[in-house]
């Protein structure tokens, strides 16, 4: 956000289009999240950034929601000390009084700092807060040799009892790990695998070519797939002859599309009708659909 370069700026400049699969940050079509979003972004005024995902305001919600749900109302937040941990965990506490849940601690700790010592004490802080469960939105990028895997190995071993919750940056960094962790959940963009003919028809088909098998975790490449095609569609419907203000006017106009996620449309802010946010779990080593 704070880069020089501005992209979506330079699209505007352009008359370029961007269709996303994955970013999923609210300030990029709302207001209300980041100082001065999400007009930094459009200095023309004209909107032509779109996703075919839901955005973050969703996840936030849906994990206040599953933890009121589990009559979890009591928690802690761990957190990274980056852009995507801090924007999660604002979210969660913009929806936690609406769920009835108290914040009983909201700690900050650096991954390339962090010891062994702090983390046994940071454990011991939470376990002196009897709290009902963990809120950890953070990244894990290389499990293997994560300090935030360390520590949350170190805060499931203290009670495997009590939930960790975090988002989707925790299934990218767990997702091959085969990992022996449970009672650990995280809030993510999802699909079921058979919830359209169209999903079972492309999973069919790419599992075919890239002889790989395909799992609720690879929601990603479905999504990657339905921005191509949303773009395609948007081009066939931009004239004789698209130009690039044509298919950018296509793009507004999307209603209705009927998608290999099902029927959707673009509302005024570029943003997916589509809503399916839900939450994974850790079972035999994988992220699943609970």
């Amino acid at each position: 956000m704070n880069h020089p370069f501005n992209p979506l700026e330079t699209a505007n400049e352009l008359r370029l289009a961007v269709v996303s699969p994955s970013a999923t940050w609210p300030g990029l079509t709302k207001s209300g999240y980041g100082v001065g979003e999400p007009g930094l972004y459009y200095p023309n005024g004209e909107r032509m950034f779109f996703r075919v995902v839901p955005s973050d305001d969703i996840q936030g919600r849906v994990a206040a929601e599953w933890l009121s749900d589990k009559n979890h109302t009591s928690i802690c937040i761990v957190r990274q000390e980056n852009p995507y941990s801090t924007r999660l965990t604002n979210l969660m506490l913009s929806n936690a009084e609406d769920f009835g849940i108290t914040i009983a601690g909201n700690t900050i700790y650096d991954e390339t700092t962090i010891t062994d010592a702090e983390i046994q004490a940071l454990v011991a802080t939470i376990d002196q807060a009897s709290v009902d469960a963990i809120y950890y939105p953070v990244v894990v990028i290389d499990s293997a040799n994560s300090r935030t895997y360390d520590l949350l190995n170190a805060l499931h071993a203290s009670d495997p009892a009590r939930p960790i919750m975090g988002g989707d940056g925790l299934i990218g960094g767990l997702r091959a790990d085969n990992s022996p962790l449970t009672n650990v959940f995280a809030t993510s963009f999802q699909i079921d695998l058979d919830q359209t003919p169209e999903i079972v028809e492309f999973v069919a088909a790419y599992e075919a070519k890239f002889d790989v098998t395909v799992t609720v975790s690879d929601y990603y490449a479905v999504a990657t797939y339905e921005a191509v095609q949303v773009v395609l569609d948007a081009i066939a419907r931009a004239g004789e002859t698209p130009t690039r203000s044509s298919v950018l006017q296509a793009l507004r106009d999307t209603e209705s599309y009927q998608g290999i996620l099902g029927q959707w449309s673009f509302d005024d802010n570029g943003d997916t009708t589509y809503t399916g946010f839900g939450v994974m779990t850790i079972e035999n080593g994988a992220w699943v659909a609970p």
